[in-house]
């Protein structure tokens, strides 16, 4: 199985963000053309790695993924926070079409 995913993700207010993606299998996702998340291969539900985004004003960017899927397990997750503090499970709020 494999989904392409487009639309915004909202930020609310302008910093430097850390990412970091859990996934089992393979990702490519994206916030306005910059590389956040990536993975080619089988893992169990995983960490990526952490990516920082530099968000010059609050509002929405562009965000996209392609994620695939093989055999019957699936783990598509997202944590998130300003540099330096606990990064925390993305809500779904934040995200927009």
């Amino acid at each position: 199985m494999a989904a392409r995913i487009d639309g915004y993700i909202r930020f609310d207010k302008p910093g430097i963000y850390e990412i970091e993606f859990f996934t089992n299998d393979g990702l490519d996702a994206r916030i306005s053309g910059q590389r956040v998340g990536h993975f080619d291969g089988r893992q169990t539900c995983d960490s990526t790695f952490v990516t920082e985004v530099e968000v010059p004003q609050a509002g929405w960017y562009e965000f996209d993924a392609t994620y695939f899927n093989r055999l019957n397990t699936s783990c598509l997750m997202m944590r998130m926070a300003e540099r330096g503090k606990g990064m925390k499970w993305v809500p779904n709020s934040v995200f927009g079409h």
